[in-house]
């Protein structure tokens, strides 16, 4: 079986930015704390592998989830967000 899960609450989702590249935003407290809940619902779910997109706020959901499960993540661009184009940056 499958399982996806969206990061939680990005600082790009507060500003109501479009950033799908690179790592500069995060999670804010809100969404580290939705993934941490999150963790605790799939506890008693045995996960075989986690894959996350190479973006900062998905590695930072990924490591959370990682630690819960206690098995490492792969970083991998097959998983990796679509690209917004001149979007990027700018305000819904």
């Amino acid at each position: 079986m499958i399982y996806f899960v969206r990061h939680g609450e990005s600082e790009a989702n507060i500003l109501e930015v479009y950033y799908n590249r690179g790592n500069k935003y995060g999670l804010t407290k809100k969404g580290v704390s939705q993934v941490e809940k999150l963790a605790k619902k799939l506890r008693k779910i045995k996960f075989d592998k986690i894959y996350s997109s190479p973006l900062r706020r998905t590695i930072e959901t990924a490591d959370i989830l990682s630690k819960e499960f206690e098995i490492p993540y792969t970083k991998s661009n097959l998983v990796i967000e679509y690209y917004t184009g001149i979007f990027k940056g700018k305000s819904k």
